[in-house]
């Protein structure tokens, strides 16, 4: 161990760094760099790994593992993270992410330079969050800043940090907060994963701009996970289940506020709001007056209510872990979109009151419902119809499987709870059917069809994708917006079958036999980015929103006819002896 003066952007700091060697590279003093520069270092679960924040960057890393996150972005931790002599050491390479600049070690005049940008403050995306500050500190709370960013579910479960992928909707964006750490904590209670505890007398606040135009966006806090054990070692399970409805794109100008408020948020899109997550009336009140002290409009504050009876609140290792996913599908100009998932207009501040009280909790808003009284019923001849057409078009060359489908992820937030189920971050917002389980073999071909539920209209948009069993990845899928009018090119006799343009069809395979086909990638860099020959898949479909029904929900499994998928296998040539 050696000590290296510390050098930042140029000029020095008057601090020195310690510095460790090892045969893999170098490893840091990151709580005494972090602390010269301004930012944050916690241990995490008693030394065993470590959270960073920088700003509104924020990294964390368990010991020895060879992965870890920022922004909830692969990093690789070369040395890994590890605990001795008294000091949290880290790699350089951590610590330059952490901080969004470059770490340089300099042998010969032993020294540490950095340069660095100076960190993103509270304002700096959204000013009225700056100006919201003063009024809430003056009601005797800290506020913390975190981060909303864009997360990917497969690189999450590859790196550990998730035992599986959730189910993800390959292809499409889905957003998180990156929670700053309790104020007065000496260690991080979270556990290496993307999630954050909570007192009963805190709050999250999501300030800012709604996405740009899109076929769907919402906001939902959740459960993550829940610990399992009274003593150390932490046995925790995941389950990760939605603690209410979501705002989305198609309720957030209704009267969602508690209590109703004047005003409402000015058009869907990039529109500006506040969102506050919280059990407890007293928060919710301090934000309604801190908002109007600042000038702002208190109608733009929603409320999302977590239910004191689902969860257990706190900071200590015990506590359950929270979540808030933020999902952006199909915006309408990709460029916008693109520019959105990169740097949400969004600002997160955490709300810690200086004096811990015990919360008034308030009641939680009733349970949406599903359905319009609208069905499809009037396709079941039409559907008949096109699965003859493909049984007679593979049956001489082809043994064929049709697989059932069935509701995948059906359960309230109160069930699973009860039950300790891992139900993958799921929303109410849809509706997930998914089929039977098969074999993805070389030459496997399936076969999905079913009713284009967008021209109904029972849907908002639609997915259909294939996923591994084993870790719930998905790894790519197709939308109404791929397949909508496909039928008849690609089976030109049912061109004129009534109604046959409110159907679909679409195949999976290893290779792509026309513009039709989703190809099946293998997981050659064992990455959880496809699946590898003989694995176990299944396809999922996804349905979002019943346009007609009146609380803007999933559709009712009831009103819809389920999507199908048919497993085909060639039929071996006859033996010429």
């Amino acid at each position: 161990m050696s000590s290296l003066e510390l050098i930042t952007n140029g000029k020095p700091s008057g601090n020195n760094i310690s510095r460790k060697k090892t045969s893999k590279g170098a490893l840091l003093d990151i709580a005494a760099l972090m602390d010269a520069m301004g930012g944050r270092c916690t241990p995490m679960l008693l030394d065993r790994g470590v959270v960073a924040q920088y700003g509104k960057r924020i990294g964390f890393a368990a010991a020895g593992d060879a992965w870890g996150m920022v922004q909830v972005k692969l990093c690789q931790m070369e040395p890994p993270v590890t605990f001795e002599d008294g000091f949290l050491w880290a790699p350089t390479g951590f610590v330059a992410e952490v901080l969004g600049g470059s770490v340089t070690l300099d042998e010969e005049r032993q020294t540490l330079e950095v340069a660095a940008p100076p960190p993103l403050r509270i304002g700096d995306i959204e000013p009225s969050a700056k100006d919201l500050l003063p009024a809430l500190e003056s009601l005797g709370y800290r506020v913390e800043q975190g981060d909303m960013c864009l997360s990917d579910a497969i690189d999450v479960c590859f790196a550990g940090y998730s035992p599986n992928a959730n189910g993800n909707n390959a292809g499409f964006p889905y957003l998180c907060i990156q929670a700053p750490q309790p104020p007065g904590i000496d260690h991080a209670a979270v556990s290496p994963s993307i999630a954050f505890t909570m007192r009963e007398d805190e709050g999250f606040v999501l300030i800012g701009r709604t996405p740009p135009e899109c076929d769907y966006y919402s906001f939902r806090s959740y459960l993550a996970s829940r610990c399992l054990s009274t003593v150390n070692p932490f046995e925790r399970q995941k389950i990760y289940t939605q603690l209410g409805d979501p705002v989305n794109s198609y309720n957030v100008q209704e009267d969602m506020f508690y209590p109703p408020q004047a005003s409402k948020v000015d058009g869907v899109f990039e529109s500006f709001f506040i969102l506050v997550s919280t059990a407890d009336r007293r928060l919710y009140d301090d934000l309604l007056h801190a908002v109007d002290e600042a000038g702002l409009d208190t109608g733009k504050v929603l409320l999302d209510v977590i239910d004191s009876g689902l969860v257990r609140f706190g900071n200590d290792d015990f506590a359950d872990l929270f979540n808030v996913l933020h999902r952006f599908s199909n915006p309408h100009d990709k460029a916008a979109g693109e520019a959105y998932t990169t740097r949400p207009t969004l600002e997160v501040l955490r709300l810690t009151p200086l004096k811990e009280r015990k919360a008034e909790f308030l009641q939680p808003f009733p349970a949406r419902q599903r359905g319009s009284g609208t069905n499809e019923d009037h396709l079941q001849r039409s559907l008949l119809t096109l699965r003859k057409s493909i049984i007679d078009t593979y049956s001489s060359r082809y043994c064929i499987r049709e697989l059932d489908t069935q509701i995948w992820l059906g359960d309230t937030g109160e069930q699973a709870i009860a039950r300790l189920e891992d139900v993958l971050g799921e929303t109410r917002d849809t509706l997930y059917l998914r089929s039977e389980s098969f074999p993805f073999n070389p030459d496997t071909l399936v076969i999905v069809y079913g009713v284009n539920h967008n021209t109904i209209p029972k849907t908002v948009y639609t997915n259909v994708s294939c996923y591994g069993e084993r870790y719930f990845n998905g790894f790519g899928g197709i939308t109404n917006a791929d397949y909508a009018g496909n039928v008849a090119r690609n089976f030109p006799e049912l061109e004129y079958v009534a109604e046959m343009d409110r159907l679909y069809v679409w195949k999976f395979a290893r290779t792509r036999l026309d513009g039709d086909t989703f190809a099946v990638p293998q997981d050659t860099g064992r990455n959880l980015r496809g699946i590898n020959d003989g694995d176990t898949a299944f396809i999922g479909f996804r349905n979002y929103v019943d346009p007609g029904s009146p609380d803007l929900i999933g559709p009712d499994p009831d009103e819809i006819i389920f999507d199908r998928a048919i497993v085909l296998t060639p039929i071996p040539s006859p033996d010429p002896r």
